[in-house]
């Protein structure tokens, strides 16, 4: 567990992050998005978006059909709780008779319906609560 002084603030950039950047980009993100100083000793907290796309490059969308829509539900915080639905098409070539969907979301635990919007918006609950009781 974090031991965060009362004076330490909490960030969260709401825009998609790639986790692989480096922490000069990183800081430059804080700077340009965030407009605080990255050395300033607050939290600043970046999430990853995954959105599953359909992609069939090689298929103009003559060449396939869509039969059905597959539906995943995440629980989700902004400033108030909320469902996302994630719609999945599933299609079916014309020509082969094959099968194609999209991939379900990639889940913060296996098994959860918790977003990490849900699980970072607890996180921050937690230590605005702990800087209050300090």
């Amino acid at each position: 567990m974090l031991s965060l002084p009362s004076s330490t603030r909490v960030f969260v950039c709401r825009a998609a992050t790639d986790m692989r950047c480096s922490f000069d980009k990183l800081s430059a993100l804080v700077q340009q998005t965030l407009e605080q100083d990255p050395l300033s000793g607050h939290l600043f907290v970046f999430m990853n978006r995954r959105v599953p796309r359909l992609r069939l490059p090689d298929f103009p969308p003559s060449q396939y059909d869509v039969i059905d829509t597959k539906v995943t539900e995440r629980l989700c915080q902004r400033s108030s709780y909320f469902v996302k639905r994630f719609l999945r098409p599933v299609v079916k070539i014309k020509a082969t008779g094959e099968l194609f969907g999209a991939a379900a979301p990639t889940s913060v635990f296996e098994r959860s319906y918790a977003d990490v919007t849900l699980l970072s918006g607890m996180l921050v609950d937690k230590f605005q609560y702990q800087a209050r009781v300090l």
